[in-house]
């Protein structure tokens, strides 16, 4: 044994005293501080993105030095003819490679404490619990050695297989392959995700789930461990396979045992990818009936036979394995429904139905993938109202592919995710909730479907982690949640490592990941001073925008989309998408200022139109004095600069901008809230939704405002 640590020690003082190794190792630490210490617009200010972000790239370049080190400790005495003496060392061949295995591995562990240290101390600059600090270190770190462990093993394996220094030309390929080929043309291509374990950095293949924190890597954490004992077996097998091939290439009594070691570790190395493998097919099983349940085409359009519903009353219990069971009380009317034979309800497909009862009556079920049907009879033609009691249950996991792997809804653990978009609950008519185009699925947005608002109460057992909704929410006795609200599109529920940033003044509150949360603050206090300048003088709703969700789904739609989706008004909640490319920023501001104002979210493109459909005319100026309105809002309220102020509205019209600038400029502000009060209450203030038909103001009228404004 003390032969076998003073080779070590040996070995290691031949990487720790290089002065090029320990440059590489400190450039790569500061350059992960620089990154983490500039976060701020225009990209995301989301630190765990940007540690991920970091991995993406520069941790497939440090694998590349693994590779390149592996290969050079091999080479550098063992395989050389002149060091053929190294046999008469009283430590046997296994032990010399184990011991540059270790010492290689633990100066590559290098980067991985530069990297957890810089994390913690910016995680703390930045206001993350230390709990949660904790604990993505505890991944990272893991996730890093594992990468380093196996590009180690393969590259000492390649040197001892490949005789001449052709083997470092080798070793950049199969570096290369590993990583972006297996990755851009394998992977990405095939969708073979099977083989993500292959690819040498572990951080890669999820980008769109483990990229984000919201729900990130505890979503798969099964297939992770699975990942793990692979990578690990596999690993084991390469230095194994080292020790015996330089066995054959030196006189040894034991090759016979190495070669059955290795035999033996190759067979476990299979065995321990049959799980991993286990688990992909039966992901693929699901995705493949979804595809199969899923029949319209290309080009296909939506189906809408909506009715109208009164309210739902809605108890959701979880079991231990994730298992749901749900009873579903909707009140309707019959002289709502349409004619027919049969109601239809649109209901996710990974729910089962065990009963249905109309006014306590139990009713045949037709089930047709996402849809069930009941006879038209058992509702009568009373005038009053009917109950519908669905009660269904099943484990909601639904996981889709290309482009990239995505989730359209999942509760595991304590991540949830239940869009209303997806029908976890039954909504009245026949909704399209997926469209199969060539290569892809399409998931159903709040804009595809025609649902009616109605009241709702929802109910929630077993959860042990705070569930978020887009509806208020209090806790209810024996640690039930209770979400409730009236005229709402539908109720939508989120739970992971997700928090709410509570406004300073009680106004709208932010939902977003821990690693949001400085700048969800920032932008809670800008709504306050939003609120509070318009509060006073134009009085809009304040029941519109009680609270951002800003989280990594396009608004209700699949877990890990990029685009950057429109923002929605759902419920009381403003939706807007994370991605790496935004933040909540001056944008986002004008958004939701717009949907206090006027109900609608976008507020550069300007939704209103003529009964025509073709605007309030060429020659009005309605949108840009609708714009006009919150660029005030955001340059004397918030007190942007008037240049973000007006890119934030898409720009405004000189003959609107420039009354505006011009009275602030002299001072002028109770004029210019005149002004825009006034056309606020006369064209404005009803307005709801995009198609508001609201009526053409010319430019002589807005001219004429200001003239009698004193």
């Amino acid at each position: 044994m003390k032969s076998w640590l003073r080779t070590w020690r040996i070995e290691s003082r031949l990487l720790w005293t290089n002065p090029v190794l320990l440059s590489i190792a400190l450039g790569y630490g500061l350059w992960f501080a620089f990154i983490l210490s500039r976060l701020g617009p225009p990209s995301s200010e989301d630190i765990y993105r940007a540690v991920y972000g970091f991995h993406e790239i520069w941790q497939t370049l440090s694998l590349g030095l693994a590779m390149w080190l592996g290969i050079w400790l091999m080479r550098r005495d063992v395989m050389r003819p002149s060091y053929e003496w190294l046999g008469a060392l009283p430590v046997s061949r296994a032990g010399l490679i184990g011991a540059k295995y270790l010492a290689g591995l633990l100066y590559l562990s290098l980067f991985t404490i530069l990297v957890a240290v810089v994390f913690a101390y910016f995680g703390r600059v930045r206001e993350l619990p230390w709990d949660i600090v904790s604990r993505h270190l505890g991944f990272f770190a893991i996730q890093d050695e594992w990468s380093y462990m196996v590009t180690l093993a393969l590259a000492m394996f390649l040197a001892v297989v490949i005789p001449g220094r052709l083997v470092y030309l080798i070793g950049f390929c199969a570096w290369v392959f590993g990583t972006f080929f297996l990755e851009k043309i394998v992977i990405g291509t095939k969708d073979w995700y099977f083989l993500k374990t292959f690819h040498l950095n572990q951080w890669f293949g999820n980008d769109y789930i483990v990229g984000y924190e919201a729900w990130g890597y505890p979503l798969i954490s099964r297939e992770i461990a699975l990942s793990r004992v692979f990578v690990a077996v596999f690993a084991l097998w390469l230095v194994v396979s080292a020790m015996v091939r330089l066995a054959h290439r030196w006189p040894s009594t034991r090759r016979k045992m190495g070669l059955a070691a290795a035999a033996v570790l190759f067979g476990v190395s299979g065995v321990a990818y049959v799980p991993y493998g286990l688990w992909w097919k039966d992901r693929y099983d699901t995705r493949g009936t979804i595809q199969q349940w899923t029949p319209q085409e290309q080009g296909a359009t939506a189906v809408h036979t909506s009715f109208p519903v009164q309210s739902y009353s809605i108890s959701v219990d979880r079991a231990v394995d994730d298992r749901l069971t749900v009873v579903a009380n909707l009140t309707l009317r019959p002289q709502n429904l349409g004619p027919g034979q049969t109601v239809t309800f649109t209901l996710n497909r990974l729910f089962q139905i065990d009963r249905v009862t109309v006014d306590g009556q139990e009713v045949a079920v037709s089930r047709d993938v996402d849809h069930f049907s009941l006879p038209r009879a058992a509702f009568g033609q009373g005038p009053g109202p009917v109950t519908v009691r669905v009660r269904y249950s099943g484990k909601v996991y639904d996981w889709l592919t290309s482009p990239g792997e995505r989730f359209a809804a999942f509760v595991r653990g304590n991540d949830v995710y239940l869009p209303y978009t997806q029908g976890w609950y039954p909504l009245p008519g026949k909704e399209t909730l997926k469209i199969r185009e060539p290569s892809y699925i399409q998931l159903g947005s709040p804009n595809d479907l025609e649902l009616q608002p109605a009241d709702f109460r929802v109910v929630l057992r077993g959860f042990e982690a705070t569930v978020f909704a887009n509806v208020a929410g209090h806790p209810g006795p024996g640690g039930e949640m209770v979400f409730s609200g009236g005229h709402l599109d539908g109720v939508s529920l989120f739970g992971g490592t997700i928090i709410q940033v509570e406004a300073a003044q009680g106004g709208t509150s932010v939902i977003c990941s821990p690693s949001n949360s400085v700048e969800a603050r920032r932008f809670a206090a800008e709504l306050d001073l939003a609120r509070s300048y318009v509060q006073p003088w134009l009085n809009p709703p304040t029941d519109r925008v009680l609270r951002v969700v800003y989280l990594p789904v396009p608004p209700l739609g699949a877990v890990g989309d990029l685009p950057l989706w429109p923002a929605v008004l759902s419920g009381d909640s403003f939706l807007t998408g994370e991605t790496h490319y935004h933040n909540l920023d001056e944008y986002r501001l004008a958004e939701v200022v717009s949907a206090w104002l006027y109900g609608i979210p976008d507020v550069q493109h300007g939704f209103w139109s003529d009964p025509a459909g073709e605007g309030p005319g060429r020659d009005s100026v309605t949108r840009d004095i609708g714009r006009a309105l919150v660029y005030v809002v955001l340059r004397e309220g918030v007190g942007l600069p008037s240049g973000k102020s007006l890119a934030a509205v898409g720009g405004l019209n000189d003959v609107v901008r420039q009354p505006i600038d011009q009275a602030l400029a002299a001072g002028q502000s109770e004029k210019v809230r005149q002004v825009l009060k006034g056309f606020y209450d006369r064209v404005f203030r009803g307005a709801t939704a995009p198609n508001a038909n609201l009526p053409a103001i010319s430019v002589q009228q807005w001219q004429e405002a200001w003239r009698g404004t004193p």
